[in-house]
């Protein structure tokens, strides 16, 4: 049986520091940015050392899980589903910044699936969150859009509860699409998967 190649992962600043082992072939496959870090064109790449300063060592512990099990722990509070998206665009934000496309599709069916979608995304500090941390064209942003649309009282937009991108984004996707429903929403969800 041939082994692949091991890296080591750096994660963290002291005092919360932490070191994982991991196969190199596993995570490469999975993340873009892994893959271009191990290259032999990075130094990191030739020393088989991986540094994440910026990342919290135990959100890398469990994405190392989510690599072996394609299962996310996400915070199922009962009365609080603010809980649940919180945890699902952390995920997303990390699928984002790791370029794991399988991730960030799975978080926004994740979304999709529970209330969370219906109930908790046109929050504004949200709304800012997710403008602050993604690019224009991400999949988060997209369906964010047409979530608002379908659900905002037609004639009435809180404009000073939003950032003025998104509110440019919202009127750019309203006159494209005149009348989108909750349950088209739902229903379209392989367009924002990647």
């Amino acid at each position: 049986v041939e082994h692949s190649e091991a890296i080591k992962i750096l994660v963290g600043k002291e005092p919360k520091f932490a070191s994982f082992g991991m196969c190199k072939d596993t995570i490469c496959e999975q993340s873009k940015s892994f893959a271009a870090a191990c290259s032999v064109t990075w130094a990191e790449g030739q020393a088989g050392v991986i540094k994440l300063p910026e990342e919290d060592p135990e959100v890398i512990a469990k994405y190392i899980g989510w690599l072996y099990t394609d299962t996310i722990a996400v915070n199922y509070g009962v009365f609080l589903p603010t809980y649940r998206r919180d945890d699902l665009i952390a995920w997303y934000l990390l699928a984002d910044r790791l370029d794991d496309k399988k991730l960030r599709n799975h978080t926004i069916s994740q979304m999709v699936g529970m209330n969370v979608y219906v109930k908790c995304l046109l929050d504004g500090k949200f709304v800012d969150a997710v403008c602050e941390e993604t690019a224009p064209n991400s999949s988060l942003r997209k369906m964010l859009v047409e979530v608002h649309i379908a659900l905002e009282d037609r004639g009435v937009l809180r404009t000073n509860t939003y950032p003025q991108e998104f509110i440019l984004d919202l009127a750019c996707q309203a006159m494209d699409t005149p009348c989108i429903t909750t349950q088209d929403s739902r229903a379209g969800i392989a367009r924002f998967l990647e």
